[in-house]
This record gives structure tokens, C-alpha cells and sequence, in this order.
């Protein structure tokens, strides 16, 4: 005769209780922890994207500039072409502006400063005429141009 072993069933074992502050860390959602976390990290990205665009931004400005200085520089060396006084090429107030001799013909309307300062200023001395960026500080450019 074959005798067999029966092994015994096992149950499953039931989690011991756990308070109620255990079991609701289970369900979903976030600590204010890791929440301050993601605001911390994304608050340190925008500033860094911040401080990025305004670089660029700032370089375009500058660009435009000096291309306004070119572009002034171009309609002052056409106007002394066409036989024209240099001395009379700033006029009395030396700005490009609606008043300026450059007006017109030369240039069609005075170039806009990227920082929405004032004119720009033309100054004749001998044979070079000297264009200046209006935006004072660090940032002020001068184009210089022999005729």
C-alpha cells in the first residue's frame, strides 16, 4: 500500500492592522514636500530661461542698432554723392529727425531706436561724419564714416 503525505494548506497571512495615517500614505497624491520640490526646481528654471532671452534680447537690440547706425551712414555718404554740403548734414538741431535733411530722399522715415530712446545724432568733423547710438550708458554706439 502507497501511503501519501497530505501537506497541510496554508492560509494567506493577513497584514497585521495598521493605524489609519499608514494606510492613507497609500493612496495617491503628493507631500507638501515633494511639492515644494517641483516649485523650487521650476522656479530655478525660469529664472535661468529668464536671464537667457532677456541675453538675447538684448543682443537683437544691439544689432538693430548698429544696422540704424549703417543705414544712416549710407543716406549721409548719398546726400554729400548728390553734391551736397556736408557741413549742412546735421542741420541745426544734429538729429535725425522729421526735420533732418536725410528725410525724404535718403532715408524714408528717421530709423526707430530699439529702446525707444531719442534721435540719433549726426556730427560733422572735416571729412568724417560721426552717427551716435541715442541710448546712453554701456550700450551707446558710434559709427564714424569718411567721406
Amino acid at each position: 500500500m502507497v501511503t501519501q503525505e497530505i501537506a497541510p494548506v496554508r492560509r494567506e497571512e493577513k497584514e497585521p492592522a495598521r493605524p489609519q495615517a499608514v494606510r492613507r500614505r497609500r493612496q495617491g497624491g503628493f507631500t507638501l514636500i515633494e511639492m515644494l520640490a517641483v516649485v523650487v526646481i521650476l522656479a530655478i528654471v525660469a529664472g535661468v530661461g529668464f536671464v537667457v532671452v532677456n541675453n538675447q534680447i538684448e543682443k537683437a537690440r544691439e544689432n538693430t542698432d548698429m544696422a540704424n547706425l549703417r543705414t544712416i551712414a549710407d543716406a549721409a555718404n548719398r546726400y554729400i554723392m548728390d553734391g551736397n554740403d556736408p557741413a549742412t548734414l546735421p542741420g541745426t538741431s544734429k538729429k535725425v529727425d522729421q526735420n533732418s535733411v536725410l528725410i525724404g530722399a535718403y532715408l524714408g522715415a528717421p530709423p526707430k531706436d530699439p529702446w525707444n530712446s531719442a534721435y540719433y545724432s549726426i556730427d560733422v568733423q572735416g571729412n568724417t561724419i560721426t552717427i551716435t547710438s541715442p541710448h546712453g550708458g554701456n550700450n551707446a554706439q558710434t559709427l564714424s564714416v569718411k567721406f
